[in-house]
């Protein structure tokens, strides 16, 4: 091989050498960016979701204190411990019976389970 053919190959193995390192360096830098850019937007999101959760919760503090302090709240909670109560003392577990009541033998399909109002037998769910 001549002189001029060894150059050209020498010039181009280094062009080629040069661009892969150059590639290679973009790459790297690129996805350091994309990774850095992922993690700011995660930790958006995550503040954002943090915010939501803590107005929702807040909202529940609210709604759960206003109510707390109405009359017709407080005579219902009255009635349903005594109510529960008298479950316990004339037939049985309360929390398995009622928990059959409400889920397990509630003829009405998901998402319409709050229309049952009576259990079969004397015992009445207001």
């Amino acid at each position: 091989m001549k002189l001029s053919g060894k150059i050209l190959s020498l010039v181009l193995l280094i062009n080629i050498l040069a661009v892969s390192i150059i590639t290679l360096f973009t790459i790297d830098i690129s996805s350091k960016a994309l990774i850095e850019s992922n993690a700011k937007k995660l930790q958006a999101v995550s503040k954002k979701s943090e915010l939501l959760l803590n107005q929702y919760f807040n909202s529940i503090d609210e709604f759960l204190l206003i109510n707390s302090k109405r009359e017709d709240i407080i005579d219902f909670t009255i009635k349903f411990k005594h109510s529960f109560h008298e479950i316990e003392e004339n037939i049985g577990e309360p929390t398995e019976i009622l928990q059959n009541a409400y889920i397990t033998n509630n003829p009405y399909p998901i998402g319409e389970k709050y229309k049952l109002f009576e259990l079969s037998g004397n015992i009445k769910i207001n």
